[in-house]
């Protein structure tokens, strides 16, 4: 169903234009060819599936998100030129060009599927009710470099719903829940370009529609030679006392800024947030959550009213 992918498609732009500025700090040679032009990438396909769609190709805003979308595409191409022949005086100009088409695109892209979640919820099949699980016991599975599930412990498929079949050499991004700002999906999907180990606190969606919280620690894991082969990925589940007075309040915020503005404007908040308190995020999680009791809720923790004084 077009509607349910459309966090997949979003997050696959993520990392599109992530791989896409890690490569242009490398001052190396990119490869035009891992840059597929605007028909071709995973937004483009999506795109096209919509003259399919009788429900969606009605809705007159889908022309101009196929405008902005050629137009992001139209600053990548020019970006790589540019790279390539060493211009750069033409360079930041550029630049700016494809961030701004970028978060243009996301903001509209949002937009619709707030509309089209408002107009037809049952296809979205996203219940405001939590998963019910043994939270003393960790979530484990691994992945490859593109977030591809290659194993999975049992505890995986009793909290997501899903069969080994269903998802197996699937993306994970399938239990990304659309409630998860984008500028934490940005940061996970960063941290794993650049091979950095943190944890990151996220609201996961399963096949029933229920959502359930965890903390995710990444692990990266290296053949022989060095190269990173695969990720293993551990996920526990919260107090739900921890997740109502921190992270949900923080995340609706960050969300409402995203839909009323920007994704810059989203990180420069989550990042005068964070320097407030003189903590990197991995810092502010570690400072909330002490203990495994806090995890699973085994004894109430030490907490104070969270409030947002700026």
């Amino acid at each position: 169903m077009l509607i349910r992918n459309f966090d997949q498609v979003l997050e696959s732009h993520f990392e599109y234009r992530e791989n896409l500025i890690s490569d242009l700090k490398s001052n190396l040679k990119i490869d035009s060819e891992k840059y597929k032009n605007h028909t071709e990438c995973d937004f483009g396909k999506w795109l096209k599936l919509l003259k399919h769609d009788s429900e969606l190709i009605n809705i007159e805003i889908i022309e101009d998100l196929v405008i902005k979308h050629k137009r992001f595409h139209k600053f990548v191409s020019d970006l790589i030129f540019v790279q390539d022949e060493k211009k750069s005086e033409e360079f930041n100009e550029f630049y700016d060009g494809f961030i701004e088409s970028s978060d243009e695109l996301t903001k509209l892209f949002e937009g619709i599927k707030t509309t089209l979640r408002e107009k037809f919820p049952e296809k979205f099949n996203i219940l405001n009710e939590s998963v019910v699980w043994d939270k003393s016991k960790d979530i484990f599975f691994k992945v490859d470099k593109n977030l591809n599930l290659l194993y999975a412990n049992e505890i995986f498929y009793e909290v997501t719903g899903y069969s080994e079949l269903e998802i197996i050499q699937q993306s994970v991004k399938k239990i990304s829940h659309p409630d998860m700002p984008k500028i934490i999906v940005r940061r996970l999907i960063k941290s794993i370009n650049d091979n950095e180990t943190q944890s990151i606190i996220t609201k996961n969606l399963s096949k029933s529609g229920k959502y359930f919280w965890v903390k995710s620690d990444l692990q990266f894991n290296s053949d022989n030679s060095g190269k990173i082969t695969t990720i293993s990925i551990t996920q526990k589940g919260l107090y739900n006392k921890i997740i109502e007075d921190y992270f949900e309040p923080l995340y609706n915020r960050l969300k409402q800024i995203e839909l009323k503005k920007d994704i810059a404007s989203s990180e420069r908040f989550l990042e005068l947030f964070l320097g407030i308190r003189k903590k990197t995020y991995t810092q502010y999680i570690d400072s909330i959550i002490k203990d495994k009791s806090d995890f699973i809720g085994e004894k109430k923790p030490k907490i104070f009213k969270f409030k947002f004084n700026f």
